[in-house]
């Protein structure tokens, strides 16, 4: 057997052989040729290309710069087939496209491949192996599609994605590597972008089929492309992708049937503190939220995909008691400045969530100020839980009800759809105005229940994708995180649980916790949730304070990242800053204009990207393998994805013995791999994340 018969037959084979270089050179003249075509040069174009490519249907057009191995002779084009700029085909194996497939710009078509083992590929020996694309299918900007991958009919492959497997048909698809997200469905026949319908009589009279008779029928569709039907459950509005860019990138979707909070990792910002505001509003106005800017790669670095913001809205100090829903704080900046903030994170690929204070308000909001200016008289007395015939701390001559007895915090009455209505159309503002992503819903728990459903359903409609989390400090967390209200809550019992089990060697501590919520018992509370994950934020002690020994801060957020849940990281923390509620909420919130980076955030971000990368750890059930007061290791799994998490709070070596159903795994933080044949070895303080690879 000769080289170029081994080539064609996918078997290893050495290109460097005479003969085929030859031949290839040959191919890539062509290819030049092609490439230097003028603007205008269509036709010479046109036959340029039906002559390199093996096959070439009608209606094919192609942009230069194109990119070939072998100069397209063994690339065989369906009908109508669109490459923006930058296509590379490395067809040195066939590859096949069938009819009205898009490219975008700079996607890869690779056949070829080489050894593992370095010998064989030092001296040039590869291996190819085809490609097939099917009928109608769009591939985004930036795409590497794999030797031997195959992809059906209809199928949209997210721009960036690397598919090394193969694609069905009639799905949308992305990410590294390549995960089918959800079926294409009836939802996308009716929808071209977010809430924005297709108009098809539109299209007909563009297309100068329309006639005039027939100008102001019915919306009618042309015969649709053969897309099987969906069942309803599969086209219910939790399911479906929210958009996909004129790219091909796919955004706001749900994947494999979960939502994208399920797999984001999440960063908290305390903006007034973050960015050195007065604590009193002075009233002067200062572009502070733009040092967010400063922090865009640092959470890109990271793995954060999702950024929550305390209070940022006009406010009397801190943040919570708000004067004007609809104004950022003077003390940040402006609106157009905070437009500014959050365009950049959303090009960054990070959601924006904000803090929705809906329970009370500030003694400066303007319906209590014209309450305590026109008394009785005033049109906003309802708003409010109010005695005329009392009197409160400021000596008003009224009394009204204050968050928990604090008369900064005047308490909104939310069983007056008036005040409802507001807060609705504020929420409704920051979407348009500012596209957020989401709310975190500030002491929650004390909520009307009414107002958190209505929230849900209102929400739903405005941004189908919108994320609701509550605060949530005790009690049983499925009072508002349920279908109807809340998506997530705050989860404070393990963020408890965690400092504590660390500081007091006592590992039983937090995995009881993780059992009770997260076990595969059917009764464990939570198990169909995801709860955001901390160890800090705003209003407790930083988790390098409170920890006894530094060393154990990787465990500590080995908890956060490997337990069930959404991860949360709180700024400043992620290299160690400290901070103690004993000297007050400002400690918690100090002035960082720059971020830093350590040998901490190292590991955090090592643990984030294993959090959005892995099923299990996103997805993933909660199980327990071994477990001692200074040692423990549990069990992540979602299908086929399997991570062990191995912690030691001791000071040396640790072996643990068990049945790991596997021979090994490889550490997701350091891309160590471990052996299991004697036992897990894992070194002292510290957190092992063992993807299973078997």
């Amino acid at each position: 057997m000769t080289n170029q018969e081994a080539m064609e037959a996918g078997l290893i084979y050495n290109p460097g052989e005479a003969d085929i270089m030859d031949t290839q050179l040959m191919a890539m003249e062509k290819l030049y040729d092609f490439n230097q075509t003028r603007p205008g040069e269509l036709s010479k174009r046109n036959v340029l290309l039906h002559d390199m490519l093996a096959e070439c249907g009608d209606g094919c057009y192609v942009e230069p710069p194109l990119y070939a191995n072998w100069g397209g002779s063994h690339v065989y084009f369906g009908e109508k087939v669109y490459a923006n700029f930058g296509l590379t085909l490395v067809d040195d194996a066939r590859i096949y496209v069938g009819d009205r497939v898009l490219f975008g710009p700079h996607v890869t078509l690779a056949t070829a491949s080489h050894p593992i083992w370095p010998t064989p590929r030092d001296e040039g020996w590869q291996f190819n192996k085809e490609i097939h694309i099917g009928n109608n299918v769009w591939i985004g900007a930036g795409a590497v599609v794999c030797p031997g991958v195959c992809i059906g009919d209809n199928t949209v492959i997210g721009a960036g994605s690397i598919v090394t497997k193969d694609i069905p048909a009639n799905v949308v698809a992305v990410g590294n590597p390549c995960r089918v997200l959800r079926p294409i469905s009836e939802h996308d026949r009716e929808y071209f972008y977010k809430d924005e319908k297709i108009d098809w009589q539109l299209i007909k009279a563009l297309q100068g089929t329309a006639e005039e008779e027939g100008a102001e029928e019915a919306e009618e569709e042309p015969e649709a492309t053969n897309i099987p039907a969906m069942a309803e459950s599969e086209c219910d509005e939790e399911n479906v992708a929210k958009e996909v860019s004129d790219a091909g990138c796919v955004k706001d979707v749900v994947c494999d049937g979960h939502p994208w909070w399920e797999s984001a990792v999440f960063y908290q910002i305390y903006p007034l503190g973050m960015c050195g505001a007065p604590f009193e509003n002075d009233g002067k106005q200062e572009s502070r939220i733009l040092k967010v800017l400063n922090y865009v790669e640092h959470l890109k670095k990271m793995k954060v995909n999702a950024v929550y913001f305390s209070p940022l809205f006009e406010s009397d100090t801190h943040g919570y008691n708000t004067r004007d829903y609809r104004k950022i704080d003077t003390r940040l900046g402006t609106n157009e400045d905070f437009i500014q903030v959050v365009d950049a994170l959303h090009k960054a690929g990070i959601r924006v969530i904000l803090d929705g204070v809906f329970n009370h308000v500030g003694r400066g909001f303007f319906g209590f100020v014209d309450v305590l200016n026109h008394r009785e008289n005033s049109s906003y007395r309802d708003w409010f839980h109010i005695d005329f015939n009392g009197n409160n701390g400021y000596q008003d001559g009224l009394w009204y009800e204050g968050w928990e007895g604090n008369y900064d915090l005047v308490k909104l009455n939310l069983q007056n759809p008036a005040v409802c209505d507001y807060l609705m159309e504020s929420v409704k503002y920051w979407i348009d105005t500012f596209g957020i992503d989401g709310l975190r819903l500030d002491v929650a728990y004390m909520v009307d229940r009414e107002f958190l459903k209505r929230l849900r359903r209102e929400t739903r409609e405005w941004k189908e994708d919108f994320f609701l989390a509550g605060e949530m400090i005790g009690g049983d967390y499925r009072e508002i995180m349920n279908d109807a209200m809340c998506h997530s809550v705050t989860n404070y019992e393990c963020r408890k649980g965690i400092f504590s089990a660390i500081n007091s060697n006592n590992l039983f501590e937090i995995v009881h916790s993780l059992l009770r919520q997260f076990g595969t018992d059917a009764w464990c509370l939570y198990r169909d949730y995801h709860l955001i994950s901390f160890v800090d934020n705003h209003d407790v002690s930083r988790i390098a304070t409170v920890l006894e020994d530094k060393r154990n801060l990787p465990i500590a957020y080995g908890f956060v990242f490997g337990q069930p849940g959404i991860p949360m990281v709180y700024y400043g923390s992620e290299w160690g800053v400290e901070g103690d509620k004993a000297n007050g909420d400002p400690s918690l919130r100090i002035p960082i204009d720059h971020p830093q980076w350590n040998e901490l955030t190292d590991v955090i971000a090592a643990m984030a990207k294993a959090h959005r990368e892995s099923p299990a750890l996103s997805y993933g059930d909660f199980k327990s393998l071994f477990l001692e007061n200074r040692h423990c290791l549990f069990q992540r799994q979602f299908e086929n994805d399997r991570v062990l998490v191995a912690v030691n709070l001791e000071d040396g070596d640790y072996t643990i013995h068990t049945d790991f159903g596997a021979g090994r795994g490889r550490d997701l933080i350091t891309n160590q791999w471990y052996d299991f044949g004697g036992g897990l070895c894992v070194p002292g303080h510290s957190v092992l994340f063992l993807h299973i690879e078997d």
